[in-house]
């Protein structure tokens, strides 16, 4: 039995990974691997990834400001990491030296090009997904044009995931965010509300918690969808370490930032457990944490900060089986 999902009579899982960024990107390769390890067993693991596309800085940024559309930058990632063929996203990530595309990643221009020539972005995507053969779907929350705002303690407003995204570089911000919204308010695709409902789990991304994760819920018909959803668990892979965007460092509130978005509790939280050095690491106050936590090593020896994605896949499946 998995949750109240009995496998050896359903023999299928389907799993909504909903977030951004590169916590997005290694949360799929996660699941990627464990798609390929149950497959063995002959249980199918349905992936379907709800990914950020309210960006606007780098080669997103540009793209956006020039063509219109949504960002396609996180998502390159996420087609990147759910490609059957590793090779792709080392692909889909080079950048561009010099010359007109200087800066640009190849998997937006890729990207691009596919919206241009269908004159539709969730068509790109598809494309984009059939080309690179990706072991799950790819989708954005919305096709809508909007932009990212949020609100600081002292009521100054910051326009433009750039923006917030600035509040990472400075050594100390004096005022955090307080509120986060899209302008104009975009409108959740029907396929993405749909995934979401019937889903047998949905899980809840690491990385910025604003501008890639709360992003990704703030589309109208998204959170309905999840708290609508048939999902048996709400699990959320904590951040590693803090950020100022949210200056929290500690696991209980930022479980808190993300219930207030969705209306609803988390069910299950995964915290990492290893000894690793990390620089401002997300304390588990685990006193102040009301779901089920699951605590295994999950970081990364290389990458500071990241999730390893062999390892998380242990969590992921520890998650879904208890």
């Amino acid at each position: 039995m998995i949750g109240n999902l009995n496998i050896e009579a359903s023999r299928k899982i389907k799993v909504v990974a909903i977030g951004g960024g590169n916590g997005q990107a290694n949360l799929l390769r996660s699941l990627k691997i464990l798609k390929r390890e149950l497959e063995a067993k002959e249980i199918s693991l349905e992936i379907v990834a709800i990914t950020n596309c309210f960006d606007s800085g780098g080669s997103t940024g540009r793209i956006r400001k020039q063509y219109g559309g949504i960002a396609f930058g996180d998502i390159r990632r996420s087609i990147g990491a759910l490609a059957k063929d590793e090779s792709i996203e080392k692909i889909l990530e080079m950048r561009f030296s010099n010359g007109d595309f200087k800066g640009h990643a190849f998997g937006n221009i890729m990207l691009l090009s596919l919206y241009k020539c269908f004159n539709d972005s969730l068509e790109a995507i598809k494309k984009a997904c059939e080309i690179f053969k990706t072991e799950g779907k790819v989708l954005p929350p919305s096709i809508d044009e909007s932009h990212l705002f949020a609100r600081l303690e002292d009521d100054n407003i910051i326009k433009g995931e750039d923006g917030i995204d600035n509040l990472n570089k400075i050594e100390e911000i004096k005022a955090k965010i307080v509120d986060i919204w899209l302008e104009p308010q975009a409108k959740a695709i029907e396929e993405a509300k749909e995934e979401i409902k019937f889903a047998n789990f949905i899980i809840l991304s690491p990385g910025d918690i604003y501008s890639s994760l709360i992003s990704t819920l703030l589309p109208k018909g998204i959170k309905e969808a999840i708290l609508a959803s048939k999902a048996k668990k709400l699990i959320y892979v904590c951040n590693l370490v803090a950020r100022n965007e949210y200056n929290v460092s500690v696991a209980s509130e930022l479980i808190k930032i993300i219930e207030n978005y969705i209306g609803r509790k988390i069910d299950v939280i995964i915290c990492d457990n290893s000894k690793i050095p990390l620089n401002r690491r997300i304390e588990i106050d685990e006193k102040n944490i009301k779901c089920k936590i699951i605590k295994e090593d999950v970081a990364s020896r290389e990458l500071h900060g990241r999730h390893e994605p062999s390892l998380l896949k242990n969590a992921i499946l520890k998650a879904i089986l208890d």
